[in-house]
């Protein structure tokens, strides 16, 4: 089974640009941001390995805790569960998690109904902030599917040697009755250059800190009351607009 890599990168691309249309830019920031910490990680393997080994340092000490806790017996089980840096699989779930994450964070951050004293205050997005979603989730998009393509690819994973530059081969039980064991899917039509060729990535990486920096300041800032106390506030960033409910007359 062969599939084009280019039809798949206009679907995957295209989905999460409406995406983005439909959430505005300072959502999109956020998992931007996120993309770009597992693009730093390929770009410095030592640090991923160091990620797993920290990860796998902290199910182990919870599997403790629970054993002594409970007195159950399931440290043997449990310490057969150790995340692999090297495989891919391992990688393609962190990646769901934080793209997961990014999506939760964002809709805490920046609810789209609030709750206040006349009523529910509602954050609508703006031409504008739709136009950057737009962008900012296409290239959300492309993030997602060249780090998917290089986890399968595996050159920038700690230890693992890379795959043939031409195609991609996934191999997996098929669950679909007897008819055949396993499932062969070749990707074709890859293009030669990736996130990880040139000064790319630290483009990448470079934009996506200053968004969350931007994203940041638009959203929180430092309000004084008239006793001259400081706190942080919070204010519809540019793109989207506060609509609160009208106030209730009586008479």
């Amino acid at each position: 089974m062969q599939i084009d890599w280019q039809v798949v990168t206009i679907i995957v691309v295209g989905y999460f640009a409406i995406n983005g249309f439909l959430r505005g830019w300072w959502k999109e920031a956020i998992l931007t941001f996120f993309l770009a910490v597992l693009l730093i990680l390929l770009q410095q393997p030592d640090w991923a390995q160091l990620l797993i080994d920290a990860l796998n340092s902290a199910i182990t000490a919870i599997v403790e805790f629970i054993t002594t806790a409970t007195g159950l017996v399931i440290g043997a089980t449990a310490s057969a569960f150790q995340l692999d840096p090297n495989s891919p699989g391992t990688w393609l779930v962190i990646l769901f998690i934080l793209i997961m994450l990014a999506a939760l964070l964002a809709r805490s951050s920046l609810p789209t109904s609030m709750s206040g004293p006349l009523g529910p205050s509602v954050n609508v997005v703006e031409p504008v902030g739709r136009l950057l979603g737009f962008l900012l989730g296409a290239l959300n998009g492309f993030l997602i599917l060249s780090l998917v393509r290089e986890y399968l690819d595996g050159r920038g994973l700690p230890g693992t040697t890379p795959a043939s530059a031409s195609q991609l081969t996934l191999v997996g039980e098929s669950s679909f009755g007897p008819a055949a064991s396993d499932l062969s899917i070749q990707a074709t039509g890859l293009p030669r250059v990736t996130v990880l060729d040139s000064f790319i990535p630290w483009v990448i990486i470079g934009v996506a800190i200053l968004l969350l920096i931007i994203a940041f300041r638009n959203r929180v800032f430092i309000e004084t009351d008239a006793a001259g106390g400081r706190r942080l506030g919070t204010r519809s960033p540019y793109g989207y607009r506060r609509i609160d409910p009208p106030p209730v007359r009586r008479g």
